[in-house]
């Protein structure tokens, strides 16, 4: 994602991700070296996070002031790929403005939901798979503190423990939404989905897709 915050709808997707992690799914977050990191750097939430053992963060292209020609080089994804069989892939950033039901200025977007029922075939699934894994391997993606030591500290013990309560409290006013759901009856069926992308390098680029 481009945009990560800890406000009322950024606490709930992370209580969620945290939630999944202790079930034991493994889960690895892309987000954004500039705009996510100024709300995650010293934030006890994400450290909550990201001290998680099923859990890993990485920034792309992290802000550095030593090397201006690439702090344009910035990465607006905005996705969900789960299980590697199905994916959410829309315009929303992750908090209040663009999420949930909360007070203030909302800025609508559409996501498209594409489940696929034969992963190890060629598809819009795995190419999306295959562009996350090479952002991911990029040497411009580092770590965004990759210490479990972290767990320990008492502003993120506290901060995981509200992360923890207020999820599970959503989760049992919102059981109906977040169960198990058959998207078959919600979809339909298509004979192909391409995606294409800019260049995804932090260098200068020519632009490829034009929107």
């Amino acid at each position: 994602t481009f945009a990560f915050q800890s406000d009322e709808s950024g606490k709930l997707i992370l209580g969620a991700l945290h939630d999944a992690a202790d079930r034991g799914v493994h889960i690895r977050l892309l987000v954004d070296g500039m705009e996510s990191w100024i709300d995650m750097e010293g934030n006890p939430y994400f450290y909550g996070l990201s001290s998680h053992e099923n859990v890993e963060i990485k920034l792309y292209n992290k802000a550095n002031p030593l090397k201006p020609w690439k702090m344009m080089g910035r990465m607006h994804d905005k996705y969900l790929i789960a299980d590697g069989k199905r994916y959410i892939l829309g315009g929303r950033n992750t908090y209040n403005y663009f999420l949930g039901d909360f007070p203030g200025h909302k800025n609508y977007d559409r996501d498209v939901l594409v489940v696929c029922d034969e992963p190890e075939k060629e598809n819009s699934v795995n190419q999306l798979s295959e562009y996350f894994e090479t952002i991911w391997n990029q040497e411009d993606s580092g770590y965004f503190h990759n210490n479990k030591r972290l767990a320990n500290r008492k502003s993120v013990k506290n901060a995981v423990l509200e992360l923890q309560n207020s999820y599970q409290k959503y989760f049992e006013e919102n059981k109906e939404r977040i169960c198990e759901t058959d998207y078959t009856d919600e979809t339909f069926e298509t004979e192909k989905i391409a995606l294409v992308s800019n260049p995804i390098h932090t260098g200068p680029k020519e632009p490829v897709v034009w929107y």
